[in-house]
């Protein structure tokens, strides 16, 4: 896993070592009003690792970046009003990348 690209929350902080991996990304503008909210949800019913990138602007044209995005095992995405609606990183890129590997997508 890409140290600098990726951030990880967990159910009480434990280390993300051998926990199944999701990847959440949303609007930039959704981020602080959905993280938290989604993050709890998930950990109701599994003890998983939730990463993401603070950089929500970060270009993923590192080939690192590609492989640890493969590496997950869910997309977990709130759609919102401007995640349709304005230019994004999510919809341009994060949403095709999981479709175009069949990967499992989440719309929360």
């Amino acid at each position: 896993m890409s140290d600098t690209a990726f951030s990880y929350k967990t159910r009480g902080n434990a280390a993300p070592d051998n926990k199944p991996r999701v990847y959440f990304t949303c609007h930039l503008d959704d981020f602080d009003r959905c993280f938290d909210e989604v993050c709890n949800g998930i950990f109701e019913v599994n003890d998983c690792a939730v990463f993401f990138t603070e950089d929500m602007k970060r270009d993923f044209s590192d080939e690192n970046l590609i492989v640890d995005l493969e590496r997950m095992s869910l997309f977990v995405i709130p759609v919102t009003y401007k995640l349709l609606t304005t230019p994004n990183r999510t919809m341009s890129f994060d949403y095709r990348f999981a479709k175009d590997k069949k990967s499992k997508v989440s719309a929360y």
